[in-house]
């Protein structure tokens, strides 16, 4: 099991394979410059104008769905570092 704590605070605790298999990130390309996604049901989300990466947890049906909508395209599909998760649960980003 891994645990992870920012401030003291518990954020995560699992197995490091299940950790890693239910987080994947997402790189995606819009037709148009955006300032914001809106409300996607991503963990983190970072990015401006056409190019966006966002992680995701599990609900990859609904993010997916939400992009549709905005007719964005997805260029990359990787598992991200347990870094980046760690950030993207504590900052959302």
């Amino acid at each position: 099991h891994i645990a992870m704590l920012h401030h003291g605070e518990l954020v995560l605790v699992d197995t490091l394979d299940d950790v890693l298999a239910a987080h994947i990130r997402l790189t995606i390309r819009l037709p148009d410059p955006v300032d914001s996604l809106g409300e996607i049901a991503a963990v983190g989300c970072k990015g401006s104008g056409q190019e966006w990466t966002l992680l995701c947890n599990g609900g990859l049906a609904e993010v997916e769905q939400s992009l549709q909508a905005l007719n964005a395209q997805v260029v990359e599909r990787v598992s991200p570092t347990l870094e980046e998760i760690f950030v993207a649960r504590v900052h959302g980003t």
